[in-house]
């Protein structure tokens, strides 16, 4: 007996068969797949990658803690130049003479030194030699009618004894200071200056102890 197919039973047929077709393909394609087992090691590159894709989960711990501290410090760059000396360094004058000066009883002015207001550690020292019989040598520091400091040597017959000063000061203004020497011998017998050195080192402050 034959059976009459209608219009709408014809419709739920190709219906049932196009479901079994696409059944059938979604198999077949998450069966072809993929996976890492398929890729290279170390092929894949940033064009393989769509943009904006890798979350902060996708990286591994060590990059994470890396980000969180500003990222992986780049190598040093070079050495920048000098910068301008600090307010608290100090500055050292200098004034010095190889000259051989005779000196005798008289005060002589040996060297000088001009310096600006301000404290100071002013250090001197020269060299004193006698010709003639043993006698005394006597060096001063003085800033105007101030004596800074002074010291004596006993001068054999050809033999130096060098002779160092030294005095820290606080001036308000400009001042001179300068190195005199002179002989103590009764007998006035000259004695001769040479290798005179004067240095100033200006200082933050001077304190008294």
């Amino acid at each position: 007996m034959l059976h009459r197919i209608t219009k709408s039973g014809r419709t739920a047929a190709i219906a049932a068969a196009l479901a079994v077709a696409v059944a059938g393909a979604g198999s077949a394609t998450a069966a072809s797949l993929v996976t890492g087992a398929d890729v290279k090691n170390a092929s894949l590159t940033g064009a393989d990658m769509k943009n904006g894709t890798v979350k902060r989960a996708d990286l591994s711990p060590a990059v994470r803690d890396a980000l969180d501290a500003g990222g992986v410090p780049g190598p040093a760059g070079p050495a920048g130049p000098a910068g301008p000396a600090g307010a608290n360094g100090v500055t050292a004058v200098r004034v010095a003479t190889d000259a051989y000066q005779l000196v005798d009883v008289l005060n002589k002015k040996i060297v000088e030194l001009t310096l600006p207001a301000g404290a100071h550690l002013i250090q001197a020292k020269v060299v004193l030699d006698n010709a003639e019989d043993p006698t005394e040598g006597r060096c001063e520091l003085y800033s105007g009618t101030t004596l800074l400091d002074f010291s004596h040597a006993t001068l054999a017959d050809n033999r130096a004894n060098t002779v160092a000063l030294s005095a820290p000061v606080q001036f308000d203004s400009e001042r001179t200071v300068e190195l005199r020497c002179e002989s103590d011998n009764v007998a006035m017998d000259q004695i001769a200056a040479r290798r005179s050195v004067m240095t100033a080192t200006e200082v933050q402050q001077l304190i008294d102890k």
